[in-house]
Formats: C-alpha cells, sequence, structure tokens
C-alpha cells in the first residue's frame, strides 16, 4: 500500500487475490490484537465497516478459507459493535484468566535466564516481582519491567547482585514514570487545571484548596497565556474528577452547612514531578513561577479586576 495510501475496496481486492494466491486450499487466520481498537477511535461507523468486511471474506473467496480471531483487554467490547457485525461475526469467546504469581514466577524465571548472569538474582527477587505484578492486574509486561528496572538500577549503582532492596526502588521509579506519560498526555486544559492546583499548594503552604479556588486560578493562567480558550466551571469540575480517579490528587467533599457543600483538594504527588513534566514546555515553564493573586498579600481581586492594596 502507498503511502497516499489506497481505496478500501481496491485493498479488499488485493488481499483477496493474495489469499486465493498464497494460502490455496487452505485455512488463513486472521488475528486482530486489541480487536477493540477498531470500534473505540476515528471514524466508528468506518470501522465497523472494515470488521464486517472481514468476516464476510469467504464469500468472495475461491480457494482459501479464513478465520477471525480478536484478541482485547476489555471483555465487554462487543457491545459497542454494530449490530450486522455482531450477527456476522458470531464465534465463541474464550476468556483467558490473568496471570498467578506462579505463572508470573515461571515466566521471570526463563527471562532472567538469558536477560542476566548466573548468581546475579538474589533469591527471593523474582518471587517479589511476580507478587507485585500479580497483586496489581496479573500483567506480565509490568513484572517483566519490573525485574528489567531493578537490575538497572543494580548496574546503576555497580552493585554486583540484584537484591530485593532494588526491587523497591524500581517499583516507585516506574510508578513515577507511568504519572510522568499521564499527565505528559493529558489534553492541554486538563494539565491547566493541575497547574493551577499546583501552584496553590506550592503558595499557599496552609491553604485550604477549593475548587472555587483552582478555577480562579486556572482563569488567571489563561489570561496569561495567548490562545487559551476559557471554559466553564463545569468541564473544570470534571477535570477535577478525572486527576482524583487517576489518583494525582484527592478531592473530598465537604459540608458547608446552610452554605452548601465543595470540594477540598490536595495534591496526590511530589510537586517535582509536575515541574519535570513542565521543565520543557516553554508555554507552562514560565506559569510555575507565577504566584496566584488570592495568594498576594499586597493585592485583591474585585469584579474581574486586580488592585493593590494601599492599607
Amino acid at each position: 500500500i502507498p503511502p497516499t495510501g489506497l481505496p478500501k475496496d481496491v485493498i479488499f481486492k488485493n488481499l483477496l487475490g493474495l489469499l486465493d494466491h498464497k494460502i490455496g486450499k487452505s485455512i488463513c487466520f486472521l488475528v486482530l490484537d486489541e480487536i477493540d481498537m477498531l470500534i473505540s477511535k476515528g471514524n466508528r461507523e468506518s470501522l465497523n465497516e472494515i470488521l464486517y468486511d472481514l468476516t464476510r471474506l469467504n464469500e468472495n473467496l475461491d480457494f482459501c478459507r479464513t478465520a477471525l480471531i480478536g484478541i482485547s483487554n476489555k471483555i465487554n467490547f462487543t457491545e459497542n459493535l454494530d449490530p450486522r457485525v455482531s450477527s456476522s461475526l458470531g464465534g465463541i469467546s474464550v476468556n483467558f484468566p490473568t496471570y498467578n504469581a506462579n505463572q508470573l514466577k515461571d515466566i521471570l524465571y526463563d527471562r532472567a535466564c538469558i536477560a542476566f548472569y548466573d548468581d546475579v538474582i538474589k533469591e527471593g527477587v523474582i518471587p517479589l516481582c511476580a507478587a507485585f505484578a500479580a497483586k496489581e492486574n496479573g500483567d506480565a509486561r509490568k513484572a517483566l519491567e519490573l525485574l528489567r528496572k531493578a537490575g538497572e538500577i543494580a548496574e546503576r549503582h555497580q552493585h554486583k547482585k540484584v537484591t530485593n532492596k532494588h526491587v523497591h526502588e524500581a517499583l516507585n521509579e516506574l510508578e513515577k514514570d507511568y504519572i510522568l506519560d499521564f499527565i505528559k498526555g493529558m489534553p492541554l486544559q486538563t494539565q491547566l487545571t493541575l497547574v493551577a492546583i499546583y501552584l496553590l499548594t506550592k503558595y499557599g503552604k496552609n491553604y485550604i484548596i477549593t475548587s472555587g479556588d483552582i478555577y480562579e486560578v486556572y482563569a488567571e493562567i489563561c489570561n496569561k497565556l495567548p490562545g487559551i480558550k476559557l471554559i466553564t466551571k463545569r468541564r473544570i469540575s470534571d477535570f477535577i474528577n478525572e486527576l482524583n480517579q487517576a489518583g494525582i490528587i484527592n478531592a473530598t467533599i465537604k459540608s458547608l452547612g446552610r452554605y452548601g457543600r465543595t470540594k477540598i483538594i490536595n495534591l496526590n504527588i511530589e510537586m517535582g514531578l509536575i515541574e519535570k513534566v513542565f521543565e520543557n514546555n516553554q508555554k507552562l515553564k514560565t506559569i510555575l513561577e507565577y504566584k496566584p493573586v488570592i495568594l498576594q498579600k499586597d493585592k485583591i481581586k474585585f469584579n474581574q479586576n486586580v488592585f493593590k492594596k494601599l492599607i
């Protein structure tokens, strides 16, 4: 397929010819890993159509026969399929349970024999990596990443053995890496919401942060950044909920009696992580040094205007 692409019908015609010519009178298994991605991104209608065409290939083949295998971590992804696709797909669901600690341990031992010299890994290291991964979600990649990172830390410190201490350090580093990647991948408006919380935390040591404060500081930030559209308080509240669910902040509802209820927000990660995320972001880097008006003792805000206190 050329870089400029081809019409879908041309691609399928070429695929049919290739299957009949190369496979002949045999069965070709078409395996789609993370098949749910076909219906969760972009033009869902068009992608449903592609999946539908794949299930109907046998009707247009002379010799070859195909079977479609879809792999997904989302059990209920078929609920988002077009009814025509669901009907045509038919099929049988096979559920694979997550790896337990013993299975992960076996996988790690096999990989460790290839990746590490003999007697480098101390006893207990591999079971510990397996236990951490099994406790989280049984992800073999997580277990392998943990063992690899532990080895890197031992090598960095020029230690001759990989120990349980290195595993614990590796777990902390991986969690930080995850947080960094998560924040970097957030939409700009969500990042600005987080920066507002960061500024209130940085300059207001004992300041009780509410959702209203966050919106006020967010608005100040937007006024200082060209080309940023100010969004509603409701949307900022949605972003606060998302940050809370991600574990980046803690947001608790507090009753104010007859004055209603409000959210009390606290930063749940190290401020240094936020600084690290935006250290190369020229647009947001300078904002990290901005002190919000509500925390400036010599200024007061009235009707969206900022005035300097005279007394």
